[in-house]
Formats: structure tokens, C-alpha cells, sequence
């Protein structure tokens, strides 16, 4: 079971570092604006998560009751993080609507 968690903690590393290339490229296109604040926040959050998949083969020798807490954060975060993503979708997809008089 254990080789099972770093394999998909080591996917999930590789996933996150192909995200935060991604919103490197993008928050050089959005630096300034609504767009640029909410991209550069994106970019926190994923760091936040990449530290914390970075950390997470540590995990395995806490406590039951710091795994749960850990747990929970993360599942907070993530919803957090889906919540913002929607937002920034919800805005730009109103713009291009908004430009196109659609």
C-alpha cells in the first residue's frame, strides 16, 4: 500500500509542476487587472499544494489525528481553489461574451 501512495504522491508532483508552468506562462499574459490579481492567487495556491505534495512522503509517520487534520486542509484548500478557478472562468467567459455582443 505504501509504494501505492508515492506513486500517485509522485504523479500528483509531476501533475502540479505541469500547473505551475502553466500559470507561470499565463500570469506573464495577465499581469495587471481583476484577471492578473486572481491569476497571481491561482499561482499561490498552487505552490500551497505543490509544497504540500512535496511534504506529504513525510506524512506517513505522523500521527492519525495530524493525517485527518492534513487531510482536511487539503480538501478546504481544493475546494477553495476550484471556487477561484470557476470565478476566473465565470469572468473571462462574460468578457469574451461582453466583446463579442453575444
Amino acid at each position: 500500500m505504501l509504494i501505492a501512495f508515492y506513486s500517485i504522491v509522485s504523479l500528483a508532483i509531476a501533475v502540479m509542476l505541469v500547473a505551475l508552468v502553466m500559470v507561470i506562462k499565463l500570469r506573464k499574459l495577465t499581469k495587471s487587472g481583476k484577471v492578473g490579481r486572481v491569476v497571481s492567487l491561482l499561482f499561490g495556491f498552487i505552490l500551497f499544494f505543490l509544497c504540500g505534495y512535496l511534504v506529504a512522503p513525510l506524512m506517513v509517520q505522523l500521527d492519525c489525528a495530524y493525517m485527518q487534520l492534513l487531510t482536511g486542509l487539503v480538501f478546504l484548500f481544493g475546494a477553495v481553489f476550484v471556487v477561484i478557478v470557476l470565478g476566473l472562468l465565470s469572468r473571462l467567459v462574460k468578457q469574451i461574451f461582453e466583446e463579442l455582443q453575444l
